[in-house]
């Protein structure tokens, strides 16, 4: 399982959900989560966009085909530097390699310095859903590990609460779409 799918695992529960889309580069690995989620879920809510967020116009060609507007975004592609998943690593030397790609996921949530996938989908779900997360605000870890508390990053840093960077964000954003 990983933290997409189990996101969109965790919104299928919820009953006022009625459509979720799973971004996907490869379609026989999306039609695979789809049938996974199916199953998992017992609702047929999921439906398949083909895109790669490293190519634009793949993102632009999914948006146009879009029949209604989407509610929200879970942005939580993989890689490093890259959308490449775990293959991203393959590059790298040995030893980082072997943590990186094999024994990260399993000994960073035991040290504290990551989430399992299960409670880091749990994060995304509820800054969608829970009323305490305003729109506008970004959020996240308060500690220096992705696992603390979840604030307003703007107690952080001061620029966050700033309407203009917002602003140039927001318009950073739309470029791509």
């Amino acid at each position: 399982m990983d933290q997409g799918r189990e996101s969109a695992r965790l919104l299928a529960a919820q009953d006022s959900i009625q459509k979720i889309y799973l971004a996907c580069r490869n379609e026989p690995k999306a039609k695979a989560a789809k049938a996974q989620l199916e199953a998992a879920t017992g609702r047929k809510i999921f439906e398949i966009v083909l895109l790669d967020i490293m190519k634009p116009e793949t993102v632009r060609a999914a948006v146009a085909k879009l029949a209604t507007p989407m509610d929200a975004v879970i942005l939580n592609a993989g890689g490093s530097g890259g959308t490449t998943g775990t293959a991203g690593f393959d590059d790298l030397p040995f030893i980082k390699r072997l943590f990186f790609k094999h024994l990260g996921g399993v000994l960073m949530p035991r040290l504290g310095m990551m989430h399992k996938i299960e409670t880091g989908a749990k994060r995304y779900i509820d800054g969608l859903l829970e009323p305490k997360f305003k729109s506008g605000c970004f959020y996240a870890s308060a500690g220096k590990f992705p696992t603390g508390p979840v604030v307003d990053q703007a107690s952080q840093t001061a620029g966050y609460s700033n309407p203009e960077f917002q602003d140039n964000a927001n318009m950073a954003v739309r470029q791509f779409i």
